[in-house]
């Protein structure tokens, strides 16, 4: 009977934080998708520089989009100078700050 508790309360606990992490994503941080482009990569760098190396790599890249706007983007893989790739334009719940992606 006890077991059964600890597995009720820990699937109700971890069904909320995936709730809460997708609710965070979505109105603050991601948000919507608003536009796709294409564009190419004319510049690659990551955060290896930053000092207090606790964090995760973050790799982004300038692309220059077809529509000849250069933007910045954060890497889902990698990108490479030269490669050609699908850029993802998203807008924030609450928020005016346009984030870009690379696409899958």
């Amino acid at each position: 009977m006890k077991s059964k508790t600890i597995v009720k309360y820990s699937i109700i606990s971890i069904t909320f934080l995936i709730g809460l992490y997708l609710f965070v994503d979505q109105i603050f941080i991601r948000g919507r998708l608003i536009e796709t482009y294409q564009g190419e990569v004319i510049s690659v760098w990551d955060n290896t520089n930053i000092s207090g190396r606790n964090k995760s790599n973050i790799y982004q890249a300038s692309v220059r989009l077809n529509n000849g706007n250069i933007v910045n983007i954060v890497c889902q893989r990698s990108c490479i100078v030269g490669q050609k790739l699908k850029v993802e334009k998203f807008m924030p719940l609450i928020g005016w700050t346009e984030n870009y992606y690379s696409g899958t």
